[in-house]
């Protein structure tokens, strides 16, 4: 919860409203679920703190020999942009 509760504060402050983003017991939950599982294609249907997470999880754990992707998909541009921007 540590890693992920600066990151949460600034995205609901900043970005969307805590009662649009995912929670962060959520969100820690999706963190750990993937440091533990380690999955390597991640599709994320949707674009917001979700997508944060996921590539906060890319970031630290993907490396030359354990190449990890993820893919969001969103329809709305401007969500897109949101999330890209933070």
């Amino acid at each position: 919860m540590d890693i992920l509760k600066p990151y949460y504060k600034n995205y609901c402050k900043n970005v969307s409203p805590d009662s649009q983003a995912l929670s962060l017991k959520a969100s820690v939950y999706c963190y750990n679920y993937c440091v533990k599982n380690k999955p390597r294609k991640i599709i994320d249907l949707g674009s917001g703190f979700t997508s944060f997470v996921l590539r906060l999880y890319q970031k630290n754990f993907s490396t030359e020999d354990f190449k990890i992707y993820v893919y969001s998909v969103d329809d709305n541009k401007k969500w897109l942009n949101k999330t890209y921007n933070f």
